[in-house]
């Protein structure tokens, strides 16, 4: 279609990636098993790291409020 060098670097890596990507789908594996691990365990450290936010401001405040 056209006869300029990029346009055809860009076609063939654009096959490429589709290629890639056909074949990954195809691929039967269990990595989603380790994500939803994952994700389990980062929630449960941001809900702590959240209580323990909650309860040094309800400290920080109670020591504010003994100050004045």
């Amino acid at each position: 279609m056209f006869n300029d060098p990029i346009w055809t670097v860009l076609s063939v890596r654009a096959q490429d990636l589709t290629a890639r990507l056909k074949q990954s789908l195809k691929e039967d594996s269990d990595r989603g098993a380790v994500s939803i691990e994952t994700m389990i365990i980062v929630g449960a450290l941001v809900a702590g790291a959240v209580i323990a936010a909650a309860f040094l401001v309800a400290k920080v405040n109670e020591k504010k409020d003994a100050i004045k």
